[in-house]
């Protein structure tokens, strides 16, 4: 729902090409635009949900933005049938502000359910940033036997959040090499390894 809310092509038009092989670019457009969606859940939701419980959705403001989910029609009324009820999506310019308008829309469904307010706000999407930035971290080891010049870039790319990555150590085969007191004095794990007196194939 949070793309197709911003899609602003024929969707229609776009299945056609995929059938026929001929979707490009040009045939998907979408709105420089935030979106985010609520669900309406019946209390109880998922472990034991109530069901066929009446709910009210005529102060709603922005019908458009409603798509109802699980539920049934009887004698006029709206029934949640144990699943998600309803989802409400709003469009703004940021994702703040969509919030914000989901969060006032969904509130105005009526009956025994409730949802999350949380969704949306900008404490749980940072979160989740962090969370992915943690994921997608590249755990770099660094080997130099001088100066230690190609590791001051990555230092910096790393503390400018250019790249996102961790140094996890820096090894070299001299003891007194400036690349291993660089890494002291950013703070990394150093390991000297003695290669005097090895082969090739065991100091390897």
């Amino acid at each position: 729902l949070n793309v197709l809310a911003l899609l602003e092509s024929d969707l229609a038009a776009i299945f056609e090409a995929i059938s026929a092989g001929t979707l490009s670019p040009a045939l998907v457009s979408f709105a420089r635009q935030a979106t985010v969606v609520k669900y309406a859940c019946p209390f109880g939701y998922p472990d034991a949900p109530l069901k066929n419980q009446a709910i009210n959705i005529s102060s709603l403001q922005n019908p458009a933005g409603l798509f109802l989910a699980a539920v049934d029609e009887a004698n006029g009324q709206l029934l949640a049938t144990g699943s998600r009820t309803a989802a409400v999506v709003a469009r703004a310019n940021t994702v703040a502000e969509a919030e914000a308008r989901v969060e006032a829309e969904v509130r105005r469904i009526s009956g025994s359910v409730f949802h999350r307010p949380d969704i949306g706000t900008t404490e749980v999407l940072m979160k989740r940033v962090v969370h992915q930035r943690q994921v997608r971290r590249i755990r770099i080891g660094v080997v130099g036997s001088t100066r230690g010049s190609s590791l001051q870039p990555i230092l910096y790319a790393i503390r400018d959040g250019r790249i996102n990555a961790s140094i996890e150590v820096v090894v070299s085969n001299v003891a007194s090499a400036y690349i291993l007191q660089r890494a002291r004095v950013n703070n990394l794990k150093t390991v000297h390894i003695v290669g005097k007196g090895r082969v090739r194939e065991e100091f390897d």
